[in-house]
């Protein structure tokens, strides 16, 4: 087995011991097999693996059973391993030792194994036995290995390593990797904020519905958009107007005064419609939820002009998206209770926006004030005039640097200046009376003193000095030139503050301000609100879920771990009570170890888990540093995969109440696939359920133990040596005498595998005989004895299979392999004998014939 396989369908095991006859009819015994394939998650595998245990006479006594096996479900792969404990019984004519085991002609197929463990030995050796035979890896590899040999029959001899937690500390990891996992309201956690930041498309376009600008939430049109629309073009015509304002034109002639004037009180009228459209749509959106239905709103938006587009987004990408968020929530590893608080945020996200205070926002972004002329508040006092007035007074000086008559040119600066003057006041747009009042009265004449002054100080320094009387033509141009320059920079400084004044910059604020509240009004309250209120009901259902989860979760884990199967118990090997006391047992070869004897059965109220028989070791840890860590990390899959039926409810619209008990529900029977896994297969694999991507810890971080003894009983220099046969001392003359037919099995854990192959010495590989199992739990030797040619004999049943001996005196038992050679196809002891060695039966049986491939 690979690494990255999951893991294999189960062994069914089924007890012949007693009770053999509720298997005694189809439907009792699918309906056994079915109870024991429940708590694996499994209703109709693709190959049956059956371990059946039973005696050695069981075999011919319980043929109906392993015939019902042979042909279960009429499935085409069925496999099927006998595990036979205790000797074989006496045969009516005596007491023979070496009697041949009798096998029912089905059973000799390629399918097929039999493993005869006459004496398991005490303390739970036949229980240790059959729950290692249950590692399907191990089950196929040993009949593999069986089909090879002779007549499908071998005895066993084990060497077994369980390589797991305590049961104390598995207990204590159980409950505390499953409150971790679970963690308390509201704590958040690692990654927590890093994970939420962002949501999964398309829930990140229906959160806050902050994705969608308004061009893709909704349209503008009818009276709301032609209100907009006639305030920005009067807007426009303003602006417009004061640029022919700042120009020559309007400082001479006033082109553009009276335009400005009028596209401001356009202006002012069109955005008191628009104001009042916005208000009405914020009204509308003032509602609770309910209060309004959605349809008859789209209606009444559609009146007053806002038509809303199609979200786009599904049930089914809405339920998508939770489940995409639920996974990377709890991959990041938050707890369930961090994840659930989540939920709730998103879910309160995912909610229409809905605020009484809304309504309010038109007249707060656009006061009735701002609408009135002047409305845009009190502009600070025009400035800049002293420099207005220092250009005048360089001018003035340029014109009249000379002697008279030349320096006279000074006046017409200073008439130029006077006419500025007045132009600059007469031309004004008439809406600004304040800047008109500004560049009247006492401006003019400051400006048209400054021009006089200059003039008469240049003047004078040119008689008192004898200035050459060519200076003063050459300065008047320069100083008329100076003084118009003078005047148009007044007359922009006019204009700037006249718009400043006006409020036209408050009226292009207050429709962007408007705009923004018609966004809200419509993105955040109507767009897409039947997919947003479903998403935010499905979130808030998935925090309930989760909730209800988390309390199943902390119920089954305060309920620990504990073994599900009773012990196996049998017959055991008994003493031959012909044997002396100073019998040395019968002669067995050198290289095959002689068993210690029979043993008295035990009688003993130990748990399962406490009952280890001589040929097995425990190496129990009590948890490395990542063990809590890990399984938190495994509930938290375990949780996701309980919640996959849920998510497809979800995408279907129909998140309705009592998700959360289903799903509650599940989570009990995966966690008790969960409980199973880490009796069966221990801590280092990894359940079926968990997600592939997530790292897992080698032995030392979750059990706590180092690999030596590991490697000791299962590397590829593992000592043969200690490997117990299974065999009762009457068993062992049956057994095959050939060292080279003998079949060694090697396993250990496949998460180990990486790591004992770095352990190999000697030019030693682990692929050599190795086999690697899902189970963590076991590492060891099993070695296959077979048995010897003829101590194997085919039968087939004429009569009663409940009696497979004789029933009158003249007849011949097992024992008597002379009489049963006489005994023809329709002798009467119920039994058509078919030694090995023999040709072949003229006919086959029918379910020997399916099922041998």
């Amino acid at each position: 087995m690979s690494e990255d396989q999951g893991p294999p369908q189960p062994v069914i095991r089924l007890s012949l011991l007693e009770n053999a006859e509720r298997y005694d009819d189809d439907e009792r015994l699918a309906a056994a097999v079915g109870a024991l394939l429940a708590p694996h998650g499994v209703t109709a595998p693709g190959a049956y693996r059956f371990l059946v245990v039973d005696t050695p006479e069981g075999l011919v006594r319980h043929q109906p059973v392993y015939e019902r096996l042979l042909r279960y479900q009429r499935s085409p792969r069925i496999s099927l391993l006998c595990l036979l404990t205790g000797d074989l019984r006496l045969g009516a004519a005596g007491g023979d030792a070496t009697s041949v085991l009798r096998l029912p002609g089905m059973l000799r197929t390629t399918s097929v194994g039999v493993l005869w463990a006459g004496d398991p030995k005490a303390g739970g050796g036949l229980t240790a036995l059959a729950g290692l035979l249950q590692v399907p890896e191990l089950f196929d590899h040993v009949l593999q290995r069986l089909s090879a040999t002779c007549n499908g029959v071998a005895a066993p001899g084990a060497r077994l390593l369980e390589y797991d937690l305590s049961a104390a500390a598995r207990d204590r990891a159980w409950e505390s990797g499953a409150a971790r996992f679970v963690g308390q309201p509201s704590g958040g956690g690692p990654g927590g904020s890093d994970s939420t930041s962002g949501l999964p498309d398309p829930l990140d376009r229906l959160a806050d519905a902050h994705a969608a600008d308004g061009s893709a939430a909704y349209t503008r049109g009818g009276p709301l958009e032609d209100d907009r629309a006639r305030c920005v073009a009067a807007l426009r015509a303003a602006g417009e107007a004061k640029r022919q304002l700042e120009t020559t034109g309007g400082l001479v002639a006033g082109q553009g005064s009276y335009e400005f004037g009028l596209a401001l009180d356009e202006a002012r009228a069109a955005l008191s419609a628009y104001r009042g459209q916005v208000s009405a749509v914020t009204e509308l959106g003032a509602h609770p939820a309910g209060a309004v239905e959605p349809a008859e709103a789209a209606l009444r938006l559609k009146e007053l002009g806002v038509t809303l587009r199609p979200s786009g987004v599904t049930p089914e990408q809405s339920g998508e998206g939770l489940r995409a968020l639920a996974e990377r929530l709890f991959g990041a590893g938050l707890t369930l209770s961090g994840v659930a608080d989540r939920f709730e945020d998103c879910s309160a996200r995912m909610m229409p926006y809905q605020d009484e205070a809304l309504a309010d926002e038109p007249d707060r972004v656009c006061p009735p004030g701002l609408l009135q002329p002047g409305g845009g508040g009190t502009p600070p006092e025009p400035g800049g005039a002293a420099g207005a007035r220092v250009l005048g007074f360089l001018a003035g000086a340029l014109a009249g640097a000379g002697v008279l008559p030349w320096s006279a040119g000074a006046i017409g600066v200073v008439l130029l200046t006077l006419l500025g003057a007045l132009l600059v006041s007469r031309h004004l747009p008439a809406g600004a009376p304040r800047v008109r009042g500004a560049f009247e009265g006492r401006y003019a004449v400051a400006q048209v003193a400054s021009a006089t002054l200059g003039g008469a100080l240049a003047v004078t320094l040119g008689t008192v000095l004898g200035l050459p009387s060519w200076t003063a033509p050459v300065g008047l141009p320069v100083g008329l030139l100076l003084a118009w320059l003078a005047v148009v920079r007044e007359w922009n400084r006019a204009v700037g503050q006249v718009w400043r004044d006006s409020g036209a910059a408050a009226l292009q604020a207050a429709v962007r301000a408007l705009d923004d509240v018609l966004d809200q009004a419509v993105r955040r309250r109507w767009w897409a609100e039947p997919e947003r209120v479903g998403s935010a009901e499905a979130a808030r259902s998935v925090s309930v879920v989760l909730g209800t989860v988390g309390a199943a979760v902390t119920a089954e884990a305060a309920a620990g771990v504990h073994a599900e199967e009773p012990p196996v118990t049998g017959p055991v090997a008994t003493a031959d009570p012909e044997a002396g006391e100073d019998d040395d047992g019968p002669d067995v070869p050198d290289w095959m170890p002689r068993t210690a004897g029979p043993v008295p059965p035990v009688r003993s109220t130990a748990a399962p888990e406490e009952l280890t028989p001589p040929w097995m070791d425990r190496e129990n840890g009590d948890g490395g540093p990542d063990l809590v860590a890990t399984l938190s990390g495994d509930f938290a899959d375990l949780v996701v995969r309980a919640l996959e039926p849920y998510w497809e409810s979800v995408k279907r619209g129909h998140a309705a109440a009592g998700a959360e008990h289903q799903a509650a529900r599940r989570v009990r029977e995966l966690m008790g696939v969960a409980r199973r896994h880490l009796l069966h297969n221990g801590v280092i694999p990894a359940p079926r359920f968990a997600d592939p991507k997530r790292s897992r810890g080698g032995p030392a971080g979750l059990i706590g133990l180092g690999l030596d003894r590991v490697v000791e009983v299962a590397g590829p220099n593992a000592d043969r040596e200690p490997v117990v046969q299974l065999a009762s001392t009457r068993q062992l003359p049956l057994l095959s005498r050939d060292p080279v037919a003998v079949e060694w099995i090697r396993f250990a854990p496949a998460a180990l595998r990486s790591q004992l192959e770095g352990r190999a010495i000697d030019g030693e590989s682990v692929e050599d005989g190795a086999v690697w199992t899902y189970s963590g739990r076991y590492a060891g030797q099993l070695r296959l004895t077979p048995l010897r040619s003829g101590s194997v004999e085919s039968v087939r049943t004429y009569g009663d299979p409940l009696d497979p001996y004789p029933r009158d005196s003249s007849a011949v038992g097992p024992a008597d392999p002379a009489g049963a050679a006489r005994s023809g196809p329709n002798a009467d002891d119920g039994f058509a004998p078919d030694p090995e060695g023999a040709g072949p039966s003229p006919w086959k049986d029918p379910v020997d014939e399916e099922h041998s491939w």
